[in-house]
């Protein structure tokens, strides 16, 4: 990532697709013990850790390669008196530093491509306990022949980029049971991700109107929200709920 890139996604609540009602659906798909130890993947600022530590009385260790993202979480843990249960961890997700069987949930929301998705799914079962469970949302293409426009920039963009059953049979194919899945919601896009992206990148054109690396950012941001207003319904975020089998 660039500074200028880094800079917009410390300044914002979400890192990617999703918002708080997706996050607590997910959740409900779960069938955990009554204080789960959870782990969530590629946190960010920490927008799904926030939601489980207010539906689960559980430990989670929230993981990021980016210390400033797991300080502006470590903060907020501070501020509600939640540095028991929120514990973060500056590492990589594809060489997570922890024992196996050591969770009962991994939970990922939009972080799973960054190391493959098959990847990620088979490094992170041996983290799961027996039975352990797991929620995570990939990007997906909702249609077999999406519009080219879409097509063009996700293969720049995710070139692995597959469908919806694809996904399904990749979890299958790593050892996982599907429990539930669905879409991840338009507002998941719009109000919680696009729109205070936008607010923010606005927001550092005015403040820095000759710096070409956050010109570069801003063209970058407002062509992928183009690619969604025009062709969203050919693809979007697939929240999967698994469990190890």
């Amino acid at each position: 990532m660039t500074n200028a890139l880094y800079r917009l996604f410390e300044a914002v609540d979400r890192q990617g697709p999703g918002s708080v009602e997706d996050t607590a659906r997910a959740w409900s798909s779960l069938s955990p013990p009554p204080t789960p130890a959870i782990v969530d993947m590629g946190s960010g600022t920490g927008a799904a850790t926030r939601v489980l530590a207010s539906a689960t009385s559980g430990v989670i260790t929230a993981v990021d390669q980016h210390q400033p993202f797991l300080e502006r979480l470590d903060q907020w843990a501070r501020g509600r008196g939640l540095t028991d249960r929120i514990r973060t961890v500056v590492g990589d997700i594809a060489e997570p530093p922890f024992e196996d069987a050591t969770f009962d949930v991994v939970w990922a929301e939009g972080s799973a491509y960054a190391i493959d998705f098959e990847n990620a799914l088979r490094t992170w079962r041996r983290l799961l306990k027996d039975r352990g469970q797991a929620a995570i949302s990939e990007l997906v293409w909702r249609s077999s022949t999406p519009p080219a426009p879409a097509l063009e920039f996700y293969r720049r963009e995710y070139p692995d980029m597959a469908t919806a059953a694809d996904r399904r049979a990749v979890a299958a194919r790593c050892g996982y049971r599907l429990l539930d899945d669905f879409m991840v919601s338009s507002a998941g896009w719009w109000e919680a991700y696009y729109s205070p992206l936008l607010a923010e990148v606005s927001r550092m054109e005015s403040e820095a109107p000759n710096d070409e690396s956050v010109a570069e950012v801003a063209a970058a941001v407002r062509a992928e929200v183009t690619i969604y207003r025009s062709y969203g319904d050919s693809f979007g975020y697939l929240f999967l709920i698994l469990r190890k089998d």
